[in-house]
């Protein structure tokens, strides 16, 4: 594993130092604020800087203590200032332990009830827990404890309800969509992201069989629970994903088979030849059923769309279903065998 340097990091702000004096000011420990105010939150506003940056460029909400000190290493040497960079980021709730966050239950306990305690009663009573906690245990805080930067986890639920007000209301992903939305491969970025719009009612997430389905919220409103009409669309779109992804793999076969054909009969094997075309011909009656299924569910879909209740939805479901069925069954096909 390569650790990042001050050289290779990705954030800019260290490129801006060039003194070496400055840099090991920079790295060693806080002196007290009293000593030189100004300087001192000069040297806290760049790391909290640095420490931004670090996490947008890597898309991810969440960090160590550890992990920055293997990220911000000078020399072999790491910033000896980080915890004293985290617990200001802490009082001032710029960040807050990740298990603090998941245990907020979204049902138990209302977005603004929950931000008025974290946001503003929390600053008063933080360095009270503080000094609590030094009295009562001496065992240090673990580098290995887990924190996460609320504004790179809110511009993470600001892309997601971008999306959806882009796409419009009552919109319903998977979470394999949710990952390429966000572009992350950090499963705890994922979990937290979510789990923050579901405080705020931005967000219903639910488990069907091996998937997991995300509701979001539009326009500001508030995420309702997944209704009949939701997993009517749902089920719409992945049958529509899973008969276009039939088609193409169809497609290729057929142009595979065509392609045969062309070279056995190039070399005057014409029965062998035939069995291509055969295979061909088949594929084309497999590619033309199905064509006309997807342009059943998709027509579905857009009846659907033009809906604007749910009930507008549903009914709008129910009655192009039984038409879906129908084309299904002549075309010798079922939900489980689009594909």
């Amino acid at each position: 594993m390569v650790l990042n340097s001050v050289e290779n990091t990705p954030v800019k702000g260290m490129d801006d130092v060039k003194s070496d004096a400055r840099l090991n000011v920079l790295y060693s420990p806080f002196r007290k604020k009293e000593v030189n105010p100004q300087d001192w939150e000069s040297k806290m506003a760049f790391w909290k800087n640095n420490i931004t940056n670090w996490c947008l460029d890597c898309n991810c909400s969440t960090f160590t203590e550890f992990k920055l000190q293997t990220v911000f290493v000078r020399n072999g040497r790491p910033a000896s200032c980080l915890r004293t960079v985290i617990n200001d980021m802490m009082r001032l709730n710029e960040i807050m332990r990740l298990q603090d966050l998941l245990s907020k239950d979204p049902a138990s306990q209302s977005w603004s009830a929950w931000a008025v305690n974290c946001l503003v009663k929390a600053p008063i009573t933080w360095s009270f827990t503080k000094l609590k906690e030094s009295l009562v245990t001496t065992v240090d805080q673990t580098v290995d404890e887990e924190y996460v930067h609320l504004a790179v986890l809110k511009k993470h639920s600001e892309q997601l309800r971008d999306v959806c007000n882009n796409k419009g209301a009552k919109q319903i992903f998977t979470l394999d969509e949710i990952k390429s939305i966000l572009n992350l491969n950090d499963e705890t970025s994922i979990k937290v992201t979510l789990h923050w719009l579901q405080l705020q009612g931005q967000a219903v997430v639910s488990v069907m069989g091996d998937q997991t389905i995300v509701k979001l919220a539009a326009g500001g409103g508030r995420a309702e629970p997944l209704s009949e009409a939701d997993l009517g669309v749902y089920r719409l779109r992945q049958i529509e994903q899973a008969l276009v992804a039939t088609l193409e793999r169809l497609e290729a076969e057929k142009q595979e088979a065509e392609q045969e054909a062309r070279n056995y009969l190039r070399k005057g094997m014409r029965q062998v030849a035939k069995s291509s075309l055969r295979k061909k011909r088949e594929l084309d009656k497999c590619i033309i059923k199905r064509a006309s299924a997807l342009e059943n569910v998709q027509l579905l879909l857009s009846r659907v769309k033009e809906a604007e209740s749910d009930g507008e939805i549903l009914e709008s479901y129910k009655m192009g279903l039984a038409a879906l069925k129908s084309t299904f069954k002549d075309a010798g096909l079922s939900e489980d065998s689009v594909s």
